[in-house]
């Protein structure tokens, strides 16, 4: 692993982590899960700070849905289908309690099949490597 002031680049040769382009060290105490999952926190903190229990308001509604839920099962990758769409149905009805369940649906879908696709160990082929089919961003990407 090697790190400078402001870039990190974390690898890990083993096999199941390239085969999913997941990059990991195993010493690194940040790993992908935790950092997913911090992630996830803060955009559902984030969201209870800026809205408050009424849930987010129009126009932001699908941005933190998404984004929650893209975390979410990122750092639960390993949840089942059926158990996946009841938590994002849950973290839904928190950022958007006014949705129904066909607005949902909607709004999660491709997130969904996204994670259904990574359970089902499909990869999506760029530059050469294979990776997850979950979105992923690079920290510079995240300004809320």
């Amino acid at each position: 692993m090697s790190a400078n002031k402001n870039n990190f680049e974390i690898t890990d040769d083993s096999e199941a982590n390239q085969k999913s382009g997941v990059l990991l060290d195993s010493k690194n105490l940040f790993g992908y899960k935790r950092l997913n999952h911090a992630r996830y926190s803060d955009i559902i903190t984030l969201n209870d700070m800026r809205f408050g229990a009424n849930g987010a308001d129009d126009g932001f509604r699908d941005l933190f849905l998404w984004t929650a839920c893209n975390y979410f099962a990122l750092a639960n990758s390993r949840v089942s289908k059926i158990d996946m769409w009841q938590e994002f149905y849950q973290i839904a009805k928190h950022i958007a309690p006014e949705w129904s369940f066909s607005k949902i649906r909607s709004a999660l879908s491709t997130i969904y099949q996204k994670h259904k696709d990574t359970l089902e160990g499909k990869t999506v082929s760029f530059g050469g490597r294979d990776y997850s089919p979950m979105y992923t961003h690079k920290n510079s990407n995240l300004g809320y």
